[in-house]
């Protein structure tokens, strides 16, 4: 299993809109989209830093094969929609990618 990394950062007034983007959108879109490919799934994580919320994704995926389904063969490149940019004021522009080794987390 391969993990995507990727972090993005709003201003506090814009962090509500883009969480409910990344939850109600753009993931239930990869899940239609993409799960028979190998996206598996994901999870959202939310820090204040100074005058910015960092949000940092970590989407799942069986391979990097399954990957590039979703972003290419640039795969490490940032993949944004417009309107994912229109609510983020920067954003890194390569994602890292990690296998997992081990989790202690129960399966659902």
């Amino acid at each position: 299993m391969i993990c995507r990394m990727w972090k993005g950062f709003t201003t506090p007034a814009n962090a509500p809109a883009y969480e409910r983007y990344l939850r109600e959108e753009l993931f239930p879109r990869l899940q239609a989209t993409i799960a028979d490919k190998g996206y598996l799934g994901f999870h959202i994580l939310r820090r204040d830093v100074g005058e910015e919320i960092e949000f940092m994704t970590l989407v799942w995926f069986t391979s990097l094969e399954a990957i590039k389904s979703f972003s290419g063969e640039g795969f490490e490149r940032a993949v944004l929609t417009d309107k994912a940019k229109s609510l983020v004021a920067r954003w890194e522009e390569f994602a890292t990618h990690h296998q997992l080794v081990e989790t202690s987390m129960a399966k659902s």
